[in-house]
């Protein structure tokens, strides 16, 4: 029987050990006659954090690049996994006659090893109630 060698395929990015939450309290407003949505949150890595983005509708809306990471608060993942943390604050801008209904953004996080991550969240937008913006899936929990 021939010996089958098999050739060596390309080395696969390990998957991102992250973590993203958003602050439970999203704002949002009128504002020089758009829709403003003010997202804050956190996002917690094993690797380097290198960027964020926040996509809507496959667009990307804003990005963050991050620097130093050595200044990066060190946490650890919920598994015990020893990790840095970055803080962000997004905000989303939306025409006037758009502003009532459900968004669907998500957060990429880029690391410096090349991995990505997405962390989608499903907003509720009603600029007349109470709370404007709800943020009724994706992980969130009051952050300050």
């Amino acid at each position: 029987m021939p010996d089958e060698t098999v050739a060596d395929s390309p080395k696969a990015v390990q998957p991102l050990l992250v973590q993203v939450e958003l602050d439970a309290r999203a704002s949002g407003g009128f504002i020089n006659g758009r829709f403003d949505i003010q997202l804050r949150g956190r996002v917690a890595a094993a690797a380097t954090i290198e960027a964020l983005e926040l996509v809507v509708e496959d667009a990307v809306v804003t990005r963050i690049d991050f620097g130093e990471p050595s200044r990066a608060p060190a946490v650890a993942l919920p598994d015990g996994t020893p990790a840095r943390e970055r803080t962000f604050l997004f905000t989303l801008p939306d025409k006037p006659s758009k502003a009532a209904g459900t968004r669907m953004p998500r957060v990429r996080v880029f690391g410096a090893d090349g991995s990505l991550h997405e962390q989608e969240f499903s907003l509720a937008i009603d600029p007349a109630g109470p709370d404007p913006v709800r943020i009724v899936a994706g992980p969130c929990r009051p952050l300050l």
